[in-house]
């Protein structure tokens, strides 16, 4: 290739990494957003992200399974955990949706 279009790659594909990171840094959980997913994809969410083990570090082993019981419990439990960032994290699904990879 050549060098022109190596620096074309390279800005394509830089593009697309800083447009998953805006779209990243814009999806937040929100009651609303969180009530329109069944709860086994909260989960998922959940894990995907890291939030799981998280909330196990700041309260005990086995305490993200215990919120998992309903999903009211579990969407209580995410917007109430304060220190837990979401800034890198958007569902693979919604990145999908925007045609972003």
């Amino acid at each position: 290739k050549s060098p022109i279009a190596i620096a074309l790659d390279e800005e394509l594909i830089n593009t697309g990494e800083d447009e998953k990171e805006k779209i990243r840094a814009s999806w937040k959980p929100s009651e609303d957003l969180l009530n329109k997913y069944q709860k086994g994809g909260i989960e998922v969410i959940c894990t995907e992200s890291g939030f799981d083990c998280h909330y196990d570090e700041k309260h005990k082993e086995g305490a993200f399974a215990a919120l998992c019981k309903s999903k009211k419990n579990l969407i209580a439990g995410i917007l109430s955990t304060t220190s837990f960032s979401w800034e890198q994290y958007a569902p693979e699904h919604f990145l999908e949706l925007l045609k972003i990879k």
